[in-house]
């Protein structure tokens, strides 16, 4: 996510990142460690690996769910493990 943005909506993003990293790392279904956050306004992008679609799905929801955000986009990428 690139691009030039007002320092007071770049305060409002680092604050919306870091409210959604807080709560995956919060979720007991999400391994928050594996998934990347970034914010532009507004803009939420999750990145990184998920166990499985459940928890790529509960990361999304995470992420609508924090005041400010306006939309997510999706890179998480699901690697199910063989061994299970």
């Amino acid at each position: 996510m690139q691009g030039q943005q007002s320092i007071g909506a770049y305060t409002s993003d680092a604050a919306i990142t870091a409210k959604v990293k807080s709560k995956l790392l919060d979720d007991p279904v999400v391994s928050g460690t594996q998934i990347s956050v970034e914010t532009m306004n507004g803009v939420v992008q999750l990145s990184g690996s998920a166990k499985n679609a459940e928890k790529e799905r509960r990361a999304l929801q995470i992420a609508r769910s924090v005041e400010g955000v306006k939309s997510v986009r999706d890179a998480i990428e699901v690697r199910q493990s063989a061994a299970r």
